[in-house]
């Protein structure tokens, strides 16, 4: 048997079930950006912006518990929905401030100032003055800033000026190439552009192999490895005075350097015994040739006298050898670590594109007092950190970053 509908019945029962989706769809497309324009005004005077996805199920941030009300806070999180964003200003040790959409029971709220269709939350009544007077048309606007992950849906975040600095501490000079960044997250995944957002459009590319957990040996705490030591330390032994004093001191030739910075590298940071005089030793293997070789293990001898180097107690505080394929290895804070063994260089794969991988355990590190307190507390509860930089090119222009929190 065959069931006929009559087709008005079929329209209205197709009408029906379409009409919530048309009405969703609706509403998508005519919302328009999802950045507030007071994020637009304020983003080239912030050090940080972060922005998170509304999850009612899930415990009231702790930023909300801090800058609203309790029973308030507790409200607005179970009927809010969209983004909400923390924002940092660029004064040292700025608390953040809340930006979330506006609401009826926030009219009245102290400390806080309406702009648009959201509300800002400031810490105090100076952070608020402050973000006022920079809200101004008539004060002068910072360079351009762009970040079009803070226009999606996902969460969000962007950092530049003093912010890694901020939370890095001393790791800070060997994290020259992330200065400024702009991510977008899915779940524990992190993509974007970092190294340079000024005036630059280009969106995160493809998602990209990271390398692999398993190629993290034991009682190593941190792992990178790159085709180039450039990107990692280039701006700081390219500068003038640091240029002089290798030359001067130590004896390295403007050549040398230039042929150093160009060697893939690998770099691990590995826990030493508790009797031992440092917490953790630096292990630093090169690809070089056999006549670069020669010429860095003359420059250490002269630094450094004969390997191992003792201090006056009869510590070692550092080693080196030569494998027999060529490469240089060189440890800060113990002995050579057995077996020495040779590395695949990671090499571009296409010329002149530098490129990074690195792998950690921040546990540990942080047990062993080795994470910058600074850094954001999802990172110090992490059992591993999976991360790959890919520079430009040309040298030029931003940089593809993705990483990946195991917690």
């Amino acid at each position: 048997m065959v069931l006929r509908w009559p087709r008005c019945a079929l329209r209205a029962s197709l009408l029906t079930g379409l009409a919530p989706l048309t009405m969703a769809l609706g509403l998508w497309i005519t919302s328009g950006p999802l950045r507030p324009a007071a994020v637009v005004q304020l983003l080239p005077q912030l050090s940080m912006a972060q922005s998170f996805a509304v999850v009612p199920d899930r415990p009231i941030p702790e930023l909300w518990r801090q800058r609203l009300p309790p029973g308030l806070a507790l409200n607005l999180w179970r009927r809010s929905r969209g983004l909400w964003w923390q924002l940092w200003g660029t004064h040292a040790g700025s608390e953040a401030a809340l930006l979330l959409p506006d609401d009826e029971e926030l009219s009245d709220l102290p400390l806080s100032l309406k702009l648009g269709s959201h509300r800002l939350i400031a810490a105090n009544a100076l952070a608020l003055e402050e973000l006022q007077r920079r809200l101004d048309p008539s004060a002068s606007v910072g360079e351009a800033v762009h970040c079009a992950a803070l226009q999606q849906r996902a969460g969000s975040v962007l950092w530049r000026a003093d912010a890694l600095q901020a939370m890095a501490g001393p790791w800070s000079p060997l994290l020259l190439p992330l200065r400024q960044g702009c991510l977008s997250r899915a779940k524990q995944r992190w993509q974007g552009v970092v190294g340079s957002l000024a005036r630059s459009r280009s969106r995160a590319g493809v998602a990209r192999e990271l390398p692999l957990a398993a190629s993290l040996p034991p009682g190593v705490l941190l792992q990178l490895q790159g085709s180039a030591l450039q990107p990692l330390v280039g701006g700081l032994l390219n500068q003038g005075p640091m240029q002089r004093a290798l030359l001067q001191s130590y004896g390295v030739e403007a050549q040398l350097q230039r042929q150093v910075m160009g060697l893939p590298f690998l770099l691990q940071l590995r826990a030493n015994p508790p009797q031992s005089l440092f917490k953790a030793s630096l292990v630093l293997q090169l690809a070089t040739t056999a006549a670069q070789a020669d010429a860095l293990e003359h420059v250490l001898e002269r630094a450094l006298g004969t390997s191992p180097s003792r201090g006056a107690d009869g510590l070692i505080r550092g080693s080196w050898s030569r494998l027999e394929s060529g490469q240089l290895v060189l440890v800060l804070g113990g002995e050579l670590p057995e077996p020495l063994q040779p590395w695949k260089p990671l090499g571009p794969e296409r010329a002149g594109l530098a490129e990074l991988q690195l792998l950690a355990r921040p546990v540990p590190l942080e047990v062993a007092g080795l994470l910058p307190p600074g850094m954001p507390a999802e990172i110090q509860r992490s059992a591993l950190l999976r991360a790959s930089w890919r520079g430009a090119a040309s040298g030029e222009g931003p940089a593809q970053l993705e990483a990946l929190l195991a917690p």
